[in-house]
């Protein structure tokens, strides 16, 4: 029996969960292998803003804001807030990849930085998953043209299948 890799890219809601009870009804544990995928967009970092000249005449220079000189002292680089970022993400879905590996399923969790479309395709292509799963809120005409849809764009631009559900408010 062929093993499948399955990505389900998630964003931190209860929504994007929404695919994982349908992915373990169609696919067993022994039959494939689920990726969980987070994207955020890239931090920047905290850093002051370069001192200025306090007059043309002196070589001294100076901050404007009490903030930059703290910004100055004590920077968070971009890569330093990189790494806390993605600690934090992949913490975040820990719960749901234990509560998978529980039920028998092989799964590996990754983060990326970048704008959702295309870190979720190129990680699809690059990794060689047979098929990505999203919910969808199913958004279409005027609204959609507007908002846009990851899952959507990521349908339009993949080489891969891809599987959508669109779960619908359980009323109580």
């Amino acid at each position: 029996m062929t093993r499948h890799t399955v990505l389900i890219p998630l964003d931190g809601s209860q929504f994007s969960r929404e695919i994982v009870p349908h992915v373990l009804r169609l696919f067993s544990p022994q039959a494939c292998t689920l990726k969980l995928l987070r994207v955020a967009h890239l931090p920047h970092g905290l850093v002051g803003a370069p001192p200025r000249p306090i007059a043309s005449h002196w070589l001294l220079s100076g901050y404007t804001r009490a903030e930059d000189i703290a910004r100055a002292q004590h920077p968070i680089y971009a890569t330093q807030e990189e790494a806390s970022t993605e600690a934090a993400l992949a913490t975040s879905e820990h719960e749901l990849a234990e509560e998978l590996r529980v039920a028998g399923y092989e799964v590996s969790m990754a983060v990326r930085f970048g704008e959702p479309v295309e870190e979720i395709i190129a990680f699809a292509e690059h990794t060689h998953v047979d098929i990505i799963g999203m919910a969808t809120h199913g958004w279409s005409g005027f609204r959609n043209l507007v908002l846009g849809s990851v899952a959507e764009q990521v349908l339009q631009r993949s080489r891969i299948p891809v599987l959508f559900i669109r779960p619908f408010a359980h009323e109580i």
